[in-house]
This record gives C-alpha cells, sequence and structure tokens, in this order.
C-alpha cells in the first residue's frame, strides 16, 4: 500500500487492546469541515493481506479471516462519522481484532470515499503490535 498523505502517523498498540482514535476535520482557520454523510475505512496490510474496515457497510471486508461477530458490539471493529457538522469521526479496532493481529510492524492507511466512489488517502503509516504480555 501506498499512500501519497500529507499526514503519517505511528500507532502502537497491544495484542488484545482495544484501539479507539477520534478524529477532527479542521479548515486552516480553525472551523470544523461538515462531515455529515461522509464515508471512511480503515486498512491494514500485514504480510501480503489487506484487511478493510469501511464506514459504508459497518463491517470488516476480510480478505484473510478475521474473528468478528456483527451482532455481538465488542466484537466490532468500526469508522464513521460521531458529528457530522462538527467534523468529528473515529476508528474503533475491538480487542478481539488486534488480539487476531500478528505482533509486528505493519502498514495502514485511512481513506474517505467520495459520494462518486473515488477515495481520499487522508493518513498513512506503521501499525506496530506488541506481543500480548504472557504470550
Amino acid at each position: 500500500m501506498t499512500c501519497f498523505c500529507s499526514r503519517s502517523r505511528t500507532i502502537s498498540i497491544r495484542q488484545g487492546q482495544t484501539l479507539h482514535l477520534p478524529f477532527t476535520q479542521k479548515r486552516l482557520d480553525g472551523t470544523a469541515v461538515d462531515i455529515t454523510g461522509e464515508k471512511f475505512r480503515f486498512l491494514i496490510k500485514v504480510g501480503d493481506t489487506v484487511t478493510a474496515i469501511r464506514s459504508d457497510t459497518s463491517r470488516i471486508d476480510p480478505v484473510g479471516s478475521n474473528p468478528y461477530d456483527p451482532a455481538d458490539p465488542p466484537t466490532r471493529s468500526t469508522i464513521g462519522v460521531t458529528d457530522g457538522p462538527e467534523g468529528k469521526w473515529n476508528l474503533k479496532l475491538s480487542a478481539v481484532f488486534t488480539a487476531s493481529l500478528p505482533a509486528g510492524t505493519h502498514e495502514y492507511e485511512i481513506e474517505k470515499i467520495q459520494s462518486d466512489g473515488s477515495v481520499e488517502p487522508i493518513i498513512a503509516g506503521e501499525f506496530k503490535i506488541a506481543a500480548e504480555l504472557g504470550s
């Protein structure tokens, strides 16, 4: 995955940890960008396998297999708008999802899906996963 994003950020977590990252989109003058109805997706590349979490389907689209039960909120990983007029959205990766990922340094990318289906990369970087204590 290659992202020509203007922002890069390293995310570091431990296997089995719930990750919650809030974001706020603002203009250069500090005013909020209204993102009501916007769709996002989170991609993580582990080896040759890319897994996507999409806000427009509220499900994980595995290109491998991941433990996920859409009927069980504690296992659900999500990305989406939380307050559109204020430009707020968040990414939540469940403990079940992060426990399924191997320890190591991987790549991730967060993208906005435009209404015409085109994709705008927002942020990308390294996704570092430390082994669960006791493993």
